[in-house]
């Protein structure tokens, strides 16, 4: 499964053309002794449910946490204590779970040539669920390389553009396989380490180094591997006019018994594993094969029985267009590859598809305009946007991850404005948000507002309008809520029926309008809490 996180959200297809073997020990250990309680960030852009249905994952744009499920549906959340666990750096573009093995990528930002660019911060990964972590560098090439350097692979050995540099060369998917976690990157490609069963090493020396896997040209539709001509083949991520290739720009990358589905720019990749990890390849692309778009974004699969009571599996794909006609949708296909279908509807309807999970016969996308699912592949009902029985609301349509853990009757989703719960499938929600927290120390109080600056038409956008929150310490008085223009003219005012809240934090809404309905103007406004009879202000900066 796929999510691309808050951080990266701005790459679009012009993108293109730039360069645990044993049960988690809870009693024994304690997560929680190295956890920090909540979630490092509101932008979730993976939800995995762990061994055993009683443990989710989420990674976030601020790093990774979990959540206990504990036995009446309710979540518990944590945060792996960075300065206890060596994970990467940053944002989740990638998360994995297979038993108790999980799999984690880092991304950031950096700073070159006059602009920011994603890059990757490598990968850690844990045998028991979590309890220990073990962190892998992102794969660069010595700085000093040649703009080529071998590798070997099926036993020939092979040329691939030396990457030598973490910009751009971000993991946005991992997988688990046998004893390799595979990692596909935009500048990297594919690639691939051993986490277990690997010999030991001389001193000094990783024991289980990255290794680059071939992939199919562009204009390949079939790959052999120990049969690939030295002469004629080369890893190179570049675009086509500088020598490259959009096949080898990999985005997701996913795992289905012994055959690995890898999602490029430039389509579907199906590859059968052998024993002795060798790949051998098939190349699937829009043009030839029916699927909507080449860049794909993410895979899921289900198990399925036919009408005659033979079973089969329908694997899913998330495609987004390249450009040159194609469009967004998703496909499935029953048998291998050599069909693909697209659902009319969610086509029509012109869906940014995330991600997509399953559980049984039902399938659910998580998009741009909100958690869609079916029954049966072609009809799909759009989930209500969650709000909870308390007036708490995510202020979103879009949707980046579910899980659907049927065992407890839970459906979880992430969004950019943090994650909502249904046990009666979406008829109630529990919203889960978390911030810094507006608690009285002595005789100062925090009332702040967020985000700040507010981008009146960008952030937590509901409908066309974006929205702002005001939180304060509620201290059991009926407050009152005034915000001023720059000449201090009353734009909006706030009374009881306005305000929700959580404990002792108390929230309020702005949608960014004035008493009227019309938008507010670009600038500084001075927000007042009145409450207990003192007033608090804070500035907010508007951006239309």
């Amino acid at each position: 499964m796929k999510k691309i996180i808050l951080l990266l959200l701005t790459t679009s297809p012009v993108f293109l053309q730039t360069p645990i073997q044993f049960e988690l020990a809870r009693d024994s250990f304690s997560l929680e002794a190295a956890s920090l309680s909540g979630l490092p960030s509101n932008s979730v852009v993976d939800v995995l449910a762990g061994e055993g249905d009683d443990i989710l994952y989420f990674g976030t744009s601020g790093g990774l946490a979990y959540a206990n499920i504990l036995p009446d549906g309710t979540l518990d959340f944590q945060t792996f204590d960075p300065s206890v666990y060596d994970l990467p750096e940053g944002g989740n573009p990638g998360l994995a779970v297979q038993g108790s093995v999980v799999a984690v990528s880092g991304a950031v930002q950096e700073f070159a040539t006059g602009e920011y660019h994603p890059a990757g911060s490598g990968i850690g990964y844990s045998l028991d669920g979590g309890v220990t972590w073990t962190y892998k560098p992102q794969y660069v090439a010595p700085h000093d390389s040649p703009t080529y350097i071998p590798f070997v692979w099926g036993g020939q050995e092979l040329q691939q553009l030396a990457v030598t540099t973490e910009i751009n060369n971000v993991s946005y998917d991992l997988a688990i396989q046998g004893d390799y976690i595979y990692a596909a990157s935009w500048a990297g490609g594919l690639r691939r380490f051993k986490f277990q069963n690997y010999p030991p090493a001389p001193e000094g020396e990783d024991p289980n180094p990255w290794e680059a896997v071939a992939l199919p040209m562009d204009n390949e539709t079939v790959q052999y591997c120990g049969a690939i001509d030295p002469d004629t083949f080369e890893l190179n991520p570049n675009d086509p006019p500088n020598g490259g290739y959009h096949n080898h720009k990999g985005f997701s990358v996913y795992s289905l018994g012994d055959t690995l589905w890898v999602g490029t720019a430039a389509g579907i990749n199906k590859g059968i594993v052998s024993a002795s990890g060798c790949i051998d390849w098939r190349h699937f692309n829009a043009q030839t094969d029916g699927f909507t778009g080449n860049w794909v974004i993410g895979f899921s699969h289900q198990d399925l029985i036919d009408g005659g009571g033979d079973a089969f599996t329908r694997l899913w794909a998330a495609t987004w267009p390249t450009g040159g006609g194609e469009t967004y949708g998703v496909t499935y296909t029953d048998d291998g590859g050599t069909t693909w279908n697209v659902p009319a509807q969610i086509e029509d309807l012109g869906l940014k598809v995330y991600s997509i999970s399953t559980r049984d016969n039902f399938v659910y996308l998580a998009s741009d305009t909100g958690l869609y699912f079916s029954a049966d592949g072609e009809h799909w009902e759009l989930y209500s946007r969650p709000v909870s029985a308390d007036g708490f609301e995510v202020l979103t349509d879009v949707v980046y991850a579910s899980a659907d853990l049927w065992p407890l009757s839970l459906l979880v989703t992430g969004t950019p404005d943090g994650v909502a719960a249904t046990q009666n499938n979406g008829l109630d929600w529990e919203v889960h948000r978390f911030w810094v927290p507006a608690q009285a120390a002595g005789d100062e109080q925090r009332f702040y507002a967020y985000p700040n600056p507010f981008y009146l038409n960008d952030v937590n956008v509901v409908g066309d309008a974006g929205h702002v929150r005001f939180v304060f310490y509620a201290s059991g008085d009926s407050p009152q809520l005034q915000i001023f223009d720059f000449s201090m003219n009353t734009v909006r005012q706030f009374g009881d029926a306005d305000f929700h809240y959580s404990a002792d934090q108390g929230e309020v809404i702005w949608d960014g309008r004035n008493d009227w309905g019309d938008s507010a103007a670009n600038g500084v406004y001075f927000c007042k809490l009145k409450q207990g009879g003192k007033s608090y202000w804070t500035k907010l900066l508007v951006i239309n």
